[in-house]
């Protein structure tokens, strides 16, 4: 008996508008550019969150924000202002807990982006770099920025407690008391100010101000002759005006690794336990590993350092791709990306790092123990009277 199987189910016949397949089209269009949107809009909201606890020097709030301000899509052309100033705040939020040296490269940095800014790259940037050049001891600079950002951006309270120290700093008491008077204006900084105005009254030279005392420890007493000084000259100047100011060593390491300055890095190694650094941070037995393989064999002899044999075996991993992938850079790129973007040597062959998603959350107890140091011998002010700090902005 033939089967003739299932029957068919009956069809309904639907009219097929003009143009609805380009409907369709600009429908899927249209949801790809909100979705393109919503994650700019995201971003947008990440580097706001991140002025917002930077302001408040709360460290670990700002690296928190790092995921949504961090992406892998920002060429060099593309890095705005604003994206500029969240890195400086977050740099300073690494340093402050204690991980700057370490994860440098976990950090996902776009090709371009800067340690510091210059006047290239606009100018919103004027309130962190302001706070940044004060803590690292360039008064005078971070006095010049604050007054930039004062005209620009107005009267906010970090811009008015910023320079208020600086003139305090400077042997200028009655012009701190004027930016503190302006700071009273502002109802939720008006207790912090006054606060601060009867210990200016008791102790106009801030004698016995522990985070001024600090500040004073680090300042630099010369001046560089120009309208510009660049970072290098920045950072070398306050490492010569206290060898032990160890913001100012970290961030020079930084610069030099950044620059890919073999060289420069590795004599300023040297000075490491001058500042405190009893261990070796891991990109700097990476940056150390590579040297010694590109040093020539009749140059002088580098430093000794203590070098982990985990460290060694990564640079072994380095090596042997890197001679596997001789002659196609985009597939030696691809394989060190696997487990190697977060290296100095990934970096100095790129000259940016994908970074390590998301950056590690979690500290060695020597990171614990180097963030104590930080914020014990830089900010005791914010420390002693967490409950007069000012309040957010």
């Amino acid at each position: 008996m033939q089967s003739w199987g299932r029957p068919r189910a009956a069809t309904r016949w639907v009219p097929r508008l003009p143009g609805s397949g380009w409907i369709r089209l600009g429908g899927i269009c249209g949801l790809i550019a909100a979705v393109a949107w919503g994650a700019r809009d995201s971003r947008r909201q990440a580097i706001l969150l991140v002025d917002y606890h930077a302001r408040r020097q709360d460290w670990p709030a700002v690296l928190a924000q790092v995921p949504g301000v961090i992406g892998r899509d920002t060429p060099a052309a593309k890095i705005s202002v604003p994206l500029v100033a969240a890195y400086l705040d977050i740099q300073r939020a690494l340093y402050h807990s204690g991980r700057l040296s370490d994860d440098l490269f976990s950090l996902s940095r776009p090709l371009g982006m800067p340690l510091l800014p210059d006047e290239k790259q606009g100018m919103s940037w004027c309130i962190p770099l302001s706070e940044l050049l004060l803590e690292l001891g360039q008064v005078n600079h971070a006095e010049r920025w604050a007054h930039e950002a004062l005209e620009t951006r107005g009267e906010r309270p970090g811009i008015l407690r910023t320079l208020a120290t600086v003139n305090q700093l400077l042997g200028r008491p009655q012009a701190a008391g004027v930016f503190l008077h302006r700071l009273e204006r502002n109802p939720r900084q008006a207790a912090w100010a006054r606060w601060r105005l009867a210990q200016l009254e008791a102790d106009p030279a801030g004698d016995r101000d522990v985070r001024l005392q600090a500040l004073r420890s680090v300042m630099v007493r010369s001046d560089h002759p120009g309208a510009y000084v660049d970072t290098e000259t920045l950072l070398r100047q306050a490492l010569e005006a206290n060898p032990h100011n160890r913001m100012a060593y970290e961030y020079l390491m930084a610069y030099y690794l950044l620059g890919s300055r073999l060289d420069q890095a590795i004599q300023l190694m040297s000075r490491r336990e001058e500042v405190g650094l009893t261990r070796v941070p891991r990109p700097y037995e990476e940056a150390w590993l590579l040297h010694e393989r590109l040093r020539k064999a009749d140059a002088a002899p580098s430093i000794n350092l203590p070098i982990t044999s985990a460290a060694r075996e990564r640079f072994r991993v380095f090596e042997e791709r890197s001679s596997r992938f001789r002659n196609d850079r985009l597939r030696l790129r691809t394989a060190l990306e696997a487990d190697q973007a977060d290296t100095f040597w990934f970096y100095y062959l790129f000259g940016e790092t994908p970074g390590r998603k998301p950056l590690p959350a979690l500290r060695s107890k020597a990171n614990e123990r180097q963030a104590l140091e930080v914020s014990e011998g830089v900010l005791p002010e914010v420390q002693a009277h967490r409950g007069m700090s000012p309040e957010p902005e």
